[in-house]
């Protein structure tokens, strides 16, 4: 990896990112570069950036690679410098995120910053007509993108708008419309800290819903994750509370179902067998203490320093009670509805 990488601080190879993005500039648009892919990771974005300044990677070729593979958007960012001078490796790099967008399925997000769409295409198909590969460059050009201008700041809430298009409106269907920023808000919790969400709401608004939307979110990032969903139904049913028990424990310890023998392993040796591991789990629709103390051997849902726990209910005093941090799912008005981002 070249000296240019100690300008760009990257995330570990070790877990997913959001987005990868690529892009050409030159030496007066690398700090716009820098600070907009400051601007994409201060929102809840993780995203690996790989820049091609002067015949100079930023990332070398094998974290690239890997990166793209461990990314659920591919995002190309053309420049009014790939129209004058098409950098060698910045095509090679996205050859690679061709294959990649053809191979694995990964969406491609093309991003026109300071050049037409028009322009890139016509760039691409008139040039490099020779290449084997180009039908599916232009064809990732041509779909639809997003506009930059050469000050970015101004259209970076259209980018993040598109992104999160594709972050989230794969989610199943919100019964009042799920707005993207009520996830972007708890995510957002997480970020600066908040590891027990208790998140309340009347019956039927979708809580459920909005947990799981969550969770698909974020439980790539830790090693153990369980989502426990619809509780209170599940503990009125015969043995009810031994197969949630014994879902939790599967899920946690990573094993079989029926080889969970030990429904009844306490809280204390759950506890200090996960204490050192990053352990993700969701208590959907818990309407009493007793339900969670069943579950976890006592009140308290600390599984290790790295873990989150999420509870859904419609108690609020059981929330509060818990200690958690409160989060109120509101249904939307027919303002919100008409004009809300929704999935």
């Amino acid at each position: 990896m070249s000296s240019l990488a100690s300008s760009f601080s990257q995330p570990k190879l070790t877990s997913n990112y959001d987005v990868f993005a690529i892009s050409q500039v030159t030496r007066h648009r690398l700090p716009d570069f820098r600070n907009l892919v400051g601007s994409l990771r201060d929102d809840t974005i993780k995203l690996f950036a790989d820049c091609i300044y002067s015949s100079t990677m930023v990332a070398s070729l094998s974290s690239a690679l890997e990166a793209m593979e461990r990314s659920r958007i591919l995002m190309v960012i053309f420049t009014p410098e790939f129209l004058s001078v098409s950098d060698k490796l910045f095509l090679e790099r996205l050859q690679n995120v061709m294959e990649c967008h053809r191979s694995m399925n990964r969406p491609v997000v093309p991003v026109f910053w300071g050049v037409k769409q028009k322009e890139v295409v016509e760039h691409l198909a008139t040039r490099f007509r020779d290449l084997d590969w180009i039908g599916i460059a232009v064809e990732a050009a041509s779909q639809s993108g997003v506009t930059l201008s050469t000050h970015f700041r101004e259209d970076m809430s259209t980018l993040k708008g598109a992104l999160y298009r594709y972050l989230f409106c794969n989610l199943p269907p919100h019964p009042a419309g799920l707005l993207l920023r009520s996830v972007k808000d708890v995510l957002r919790l997480l970020m600066d800290g908040t590891y027990s969400i208790g998140i309340w709401g009347v019956p039927g608004i979708g809580k459920t819903t909005f947990a799981r939307a969550i969770y698909d979110r974020i439980c790539g990032r830790f090693e153990r994750k369980s989502f426990l969903a619809n509780i209170n139904d599940e503990w009125k049913k015969d043995n009810g509370l031994v197969h949630l028990r014994q879902q939790l424990i599967s899920d946690v310890f990573d094993t079989e179902l029926d080889m969970v023998h030990d429904v009844k392993m306490g809280a204390s040796q759950m506890k200090e067998a996960l204490s050192n591991k990053s352990v993700l789990v969701v208590f959907d629709d818990v309407n009493h203490i007793d339900q969670l103390i069943a579950l976890c051997g006592s009140r308290d849902l600390c599984f290790g320093k790295r873990s989150l726990v999420l509870v859904t209910s419609t108690s609020k005093d059981l929330i509060l009670g818990l200690g958690l941090y409160f989060y109120e799912m509101k249904a939307l008005d027919e303002r919100q509805k008409k004009s809300g981002i929704m999935c």
